[in-house]
């Protein structure tokens, strides 16, 4: 079994040993955007998809009738009971390589209404399994009449999975009159967490530098 000399010591202390502890120390993560709906004129397709991590992406819903005609995705929900109901909403499907686990990291989703009594609420489905909710109640959505409106980012605790997944956007609450039913999905922008170039860089070096002293030794 190999052990190394005081030599090789001193420079597994000197060298090895900072890098590999300057590496753990710096955020291991960075986000790359993986699928980017804008819904130009209302599109169910995404306008951006980063093949190099999933398959393909799709949008629907299971409203009743949905407008594809303007630049949102629109549905008209109906008569809903923010407490309870989840009854209708619009859903983004991303189809992976089952060859291929993709660490999901975050979404940024951008919801109006005509009415500030409709509610929404985002949640998540990976594979066949159960669904976990991102926002922890009904929330506000913005107004469509917003001349600037931000989407809003909602984080999660990272996870890997070669499996399908699914987002939903939920709607409920009842509009005041029936000319502001209407509820709508402006972008749904969808990243992963990738390893820092910097981390895997002093990581390999670490590694590649005891490997050099073990062949030496030999």
């Amino acid at each position: 079994m190999w052990a190394p000399s005081k030599p090789e010591k001193m420079i597994l202390r000197k060298h090895l040993l900072p890098a590999l502890v300057c590496a753990s120390s710096i955020s291991s993560q960075a986000s790359v955007l993986i699928a980017d709906w804008q819904h130009t004129a209302g599109s169910l397709t995404p306008d951006s998809v980063d093949t190099d991590y999933i398959t393909s992406a799709v949008a629907s819903t299971n409203f009743e009738g949905y407008a594809t005609s303007i630049d949102q995705l629109s549905g008209t929900p109906a008569s809903l009971n923010a407490g309870t109901d989840f009854d209708e909403w619009f859903t983004y499907s991303i189809v992976n390589d089952s060859s291929n686990a993709v660490t999901y990291s975050s979404v940024t989703v951008d919801t109006a209404a005509k009415d500030t009594n409709r509610l929404f609420q985002i949640s998540y489905i990976i594979g066949t399994g159960s669904e976990t909710f991102l926002t922890t109640d009904w929330t506000n959505p913005g107004s469509i009449s917003d001349v600037v409106r931000a989407a809003v980012e909602y984080d999660f605790a990272d996870f890997t999975t070669s499996e399908n997944l699914e987002f939903r956007v939920y709607w409920g609450g009842n509009a005041n009159k029936s000319s502001n039913q209407r509820v709508y999905v402006d972008s749904f922008q969808l990243y992963a967490a990738v390893p820092e170039p910097t981390s895997a860089a002093l990581l390999l070096g670490g590694v590649g530098m005891l490997m050099l002293i073990r062949r030496r030794s030999r």
